[in-house]
């Protein structure tokens, strides 16, 4: 109903809307990760989500939910014919908790290296285990220590 010009006109100036609005998904500022951008786009549409959000499970919906069901250009499918949304790039895993560690009645802070003995270097990871590696270097007398005696 338009001619050629004036279609380019609004078809640049919808273009441009929504390059400059903040809220649009597709955008920097929307927050979305590239993982979860990806999901959206692979997602089946809107009509899948109206599915998971009724009742009935054996429901029929148009594949384009915004044109009215038709027999050849918008057939009705069944719900779980149409993909559903991937909602794992969503998941929040839980922040692991810093903890101290305790060994032989003595507390070492978490992260910073602990010296155990002349021969055993240790830090304290998450959950409170001690991650240690020995050193060769402090096995002067090994039998004064017991852990020097187990490395050397």
């Amino acid at each position: 109903m338009i001619g050629p010009t004036f279609a380019c006109l609004i078809g640049y100036q919808f273009f441009n809307l929504r390059r400059g609005d903040r809220f649009w998904y597709e955008n920097v500022d929307a927050g979305f990760s590239s993982s979860q951008l990806r999901a959206l786009r692979s997602s089946s549409s809107l009509g899948r989500i109206l599915c998971d959000n009724m009742d009935e499970k054996n429901e029929r919906m148009p594949a384009n939910i915004f044109q009215r069901p038709a027999q050849r250009g918008n057939p009705l499918v069944l719900c779980n014919h149409l993909t559903p949304l991937d909602l794992a790039p969503w998941k929040e895993y839980p922040i692991k908790e810093e903890v101290d560690c305790l060994y032989l009645g003595h507390t070492y802070t978490y992260g910073r290296p602990a010296h155990i003995s002349p021969c055993l270097t240790c830090r304290c990871h998450d959950e409170g285990l001690l991650r240690c590696q020995p050193h060769l270097s402090g096995c002067q007398h090994p039998e004064h220590d017991e852990h020097c005696r187990v490395v050397c």
